[in-house]
């Protein structure tokens, strides 16, 4: 769960500020069905007696359609007006992995060294450095793990719904619910971001400081600071 929110939750917001809300889900959405509905098809193919040669390739081509389609979608539904207004590349915008590049970013910078993602001094350098993060972290952290778990996922699910597995149904509703729980979980962090915030932030943000105040602020979607006060 952790890396499905570095790599897809973390600085979405940023995201929705550069091309809009509506683009940014219709992608991230499109994107996961890109890889769960290929591997349902795949498996189900394989189960029917289907080579794996064929099931591979109607997966892989099921799966290159929908990621086309989602991008075209993407582009279409991309806010003009507040991609005008910013100056970055929003196709890098809609795909890039900037919560893991945030990570870089803290984890290569020194206090005599500031590192930026997406240069090319920074990345050379973090490539031939072995102590530095490269380009790789955010690769894997946002297509190529979440990819491989899911894949993983479907052919468990599927080999004990077709196969005569090890474990008792007691069991696997178990799984599935400790399962349930993490994506639950998971999805809770990225509506409500306030539930994370540091005792200082939550000081600091906070307008009402009874009980009922707290709860509305922790359970309020967007992360932001209240406008200032003007001065009368």
């Amino acid at each position: 769960s952790s890396v499905v929110a570095v790599g897809w939750f973390y600085k979405v917001d940023r995201q929705y500020r550069r091309v809009g809300r509506a683009s940014v889900l219709v992608f991230n959405f499109g994107c996961f069905l890109a890889v769960l509905v290929p591997s349902i098809v795949g498996l189900t193919l394989g189960k029917n007696g289907h080579s794996s040669e064929k099931s591979c390739i109607i997966a892989f081509a099921l799966a290159a359609a929908i990621l086309i389609g989602c991008l075209v979608s993407s582009y279409i539904l991309m806010d003009k007006m507040k991609v005008r207004k910013t100056k970055r590349n929003s196709f890098w915008t809609l795909i890039g992995w900037h919560g893991a590049d945030n990570l870089r970013k803290m984890i290569n910078s020194t206090p005599s060294n500031r590192w930026n993602p997406n240069t090319f001094n920074s990345e050379f350098d973090s490539c031939l450095n072995p102590v530095r993060v490269s380009v790789m972290f955010g690769v894997c952290v946002k297509y190529l793990a979440p990819g491989i778990l899911l894949v993983l996922l479907c052919t468990n699910i599927s080999n004990n719904n077709f196969d005569n597995g090890v474990y008792t149904t007691s069991q696997l509703a178990l799984g599935y619910l400790i399962f349930g729980l993490i994506v639950f979980s998971t999805v809770i962090l990225f509506v409500y971001p306030r539930l994370l915030a540091s005792p200082q932030e939550r000081d600091e943000l906070l307008v009402e400081t009874t009980l009922i105040g707290k709860l509305d602020w922790i359970f309020t979607a967007r992360l932001e600071r209240p406008p200032p006060q003007l001065a009368e």
